[in-house]
This record gives C-alpha cells, sequence and structure tokens, in this order.
C-alpha cells in the first residue's frame, strides 16, 4: 500500500502478496500473527501479544467485508 508520508493520504495499493490485488492478507499479515505470538510465549512481553491480536483482529474484520 502506498500512503502519503506527510498526508497520510491513501495513494494506491499495488498488491503483489495477496489474492488479488487490493486484498490485505498477505505472507507478512501471518507472519505478524505468528511471529508475534511466538515472541510473546517467549518474552511474555504483553506488547508482543497485543500487536498479534491486533493483527488477527484486523484480518477477522475485513475477511466479513471482503466476503472470504
Amino acid at each position: 500500500m502506498e500512503i502519503d508520508t506527510e498526508t497520510g493520504e491513501y495513494l494506491d495499493n499495488p498488491g503483489g502478496q495477496g489474492y488479488e490485488t487490493a486484498q490485505d492478507w498477505t505472507r507478512s499479515q501471518y507472519c505478524a500473527v505468528y511471529g508475534m505470538a511466538l515472541s510473546y510465549r517467549y518474552t511474555l512481553k504483553q506488547e508482543y501479544l497485543d500487536a498479534a491480536k491486533r493483527s488477527a483482529y484486523y484480518f477477522i474484520a475485513n475477511a466479513a467485508v471482503n466476503d472470504y
């Protein structure tokens, strides 16, 4: 996804990792959920668990909207 660094405005979503060009569920997002959960398991640092939950919630919320 391309975002204007000054305004935060959405510019484009060229895709390349997902099923379609506008899809957000990519290998990187999978790695965020799994990697952060694994990091929490070994460190017990709450911020890792929180990050894993945010990534998972994002997917769940968008899966319904995008009819996955």
